[in-house]
């Protein structure tokens, strides 16, 4: 929705990738970038930076969108984030204690119990300037009240990165700010 309401003139000085993506074939049923455009969603002018690319091994691919995000950043006048929230805490696809949380580079491709996982990772989110995270359900609850009052490593609850984003908004059902 947010697209439709930007001129194509405006969305040519964007730049537009995912923050995190399931690995597996270009166009695959479970891919975040697939179900983006499924939903109806339309890039217009911006530069569309998919995470998947045919022919490439987990390995290949993140380093490709460790390469993307890279760019992305260096090109950036200002880097926004739109995340989920977890009901475990997690964010993006950083799951609590998985190689993602503990991963110095800017994004990770790891193997979780669902699905191999592609993401950012928390020095990615030292790039962004802005950072908007959904929560919502009471399944969201207790993560949420945790973000709110307690400071936890962001290993163990990564949703606690967000504190160290300069400008976060948590939009959610569940609890008052």
């Amino acid at each position: 929705r947010v697209m439709d309401s930007i001129s194509a003139d405006l969305s040519a000085g964007l730049s537009i990738t995912l923050t995190d993506e399931r690995y597996g074939s270009v166009g695959h049923k479970d891919s975040n970038w697939q179900q983006l455009i499924q939903a109806g969603f339309d890039p217009k002018e911006a530069h569309a930076l998919p995470v998947l690319q045919a022919g490439l091994d987990l390995a290949a691919t993140t380093r490709r969108y460790r390469d993307l995000l890279a760019k992305a950043f260096a090109a950036a006048d200002q880097a926004i984030g739109q995340f989920g929230i977890g009901e475990d805490g997690h964010i993006a696809g950083i799951l609590p204690g998985s190689p993602a949380a503990a991963d110095s580079q800017l994004a990770a491709g790891y193997q979780s119990d669902l699905f191999t996982r592609l993401t950012m990772t928390f020095p990615a989110f030292e790039q962004l300037h802005a950072a908007y995270a959904f929560a919502f359900g009471a399944g969201k609850a207790t993560a949420l009240e945790r973000l709110k009052n307690e400071q936890l490593p962001p290993a163990e609850q990564p949703a606690q990165i967000l504190r160290q984003v300069p400008e976060t908004h948590i939009y959610n059902d569940q609890i008052g700010v």
